[in-house]
């Protein structure tokens, strides 16, 4: 049987391996989603902490879950219905995370370093198909000229980049309370060329009102994101 040190040591794993995860598609993802909520809720009974379902955060996310699926019964649309029903998985995951956090001190870091990890990846291959026409395994650019990298066919870099934006800004944020200017320029300068790399207009768009946001919450720099922007 596993001990409740190993599992959380194999969970803060695949947390850590997530967001490469979710370049390979929609089935690894799913695997890793499954393990952590299935090890996140054996743990939590076994452990007798209940307390993690019982919050204002599993209240609230109910109450969305329920709302969902009577909107997907009134429709009746099966596909609605499939995808609200499954939703739950999402609230779980959310508090399975904040579980493994608080096993591990330092999950949170190194799940930083390793997304970081991934950032640079792309950026140095993204740059390297713009160049030359194929990435650094072989895969050729799209014939439109817009750059996949490690996606290939799917034109989803931009909307996959645009998305976590923020997200690991936040990360940034709060491991580095202390903000360093130049950090913060190469964050947003590595982004904003993934992102034109793969010429989705959308995706730029939900880049640059990231940007905005980020000059109304941080007042302090405001003058500094604007001069990027």
């Amino acid at each position: 049987m596993i001990s409740k040190i190993n599992l959380v040591k194999i969970n803060s794993i695949l947390i850590i391996l997530f967001p490469f995860a979710m370049v390979s598609g929609p089935l690894i993802p799913e695997i890793f989603l499954s393990v952590i909520v299935f090890s996140f809720i054996y743990l939590v009974v076994s452990l007798k902490k209940y307390f993690y379902f019982d919050n204002n955060f599993i209240k609230f996310f109910s109450l969305i879950f329920i709302v969902l699926n009577i909107s997907s019964l009134i429709n009746f649309n099966l596909i609605s219905i499939k995808s609200s029903l499954f939703y739950f998985r999402f609230g779980l995951f959310a508090m399975a995370i904040f579980f493994f956090l608080n096993e591990d001190k330092k999950l949170l870091k190194n799940f930083f370093k390793f997304f970081s990890l991934l950032i640079l990846i792309f950026l140095i291959d993204s740059l390297y198909q713009f160049f030359t026409g194929t990435n650094l395994i072989g895969m050729t650019q799209n014939m439109n000229g817009r750059i996949s990298s490690f996606f290939g066919h799917e034109l989803i870099m931009g909307s996959f980049f645009s998305h976590l934006f923020l997200f690991y800004f936040t990360l940034f944020l709060w491991i580095k309370p202390k903000i360093n200017k130049l950090a913060i320029t190469i964050i947003i300068l590595s982004f904003l060329i993934l992102i034109f790399l793969s010429a989705s207009r959308t995706s730029m768009a939900i880049f640059f009102l990231s940007l905005f946001f980020l000059i109304i919450i941080l007042k302090e720099f405001k003058l500094f994101f604007i001069i990027i922007l």
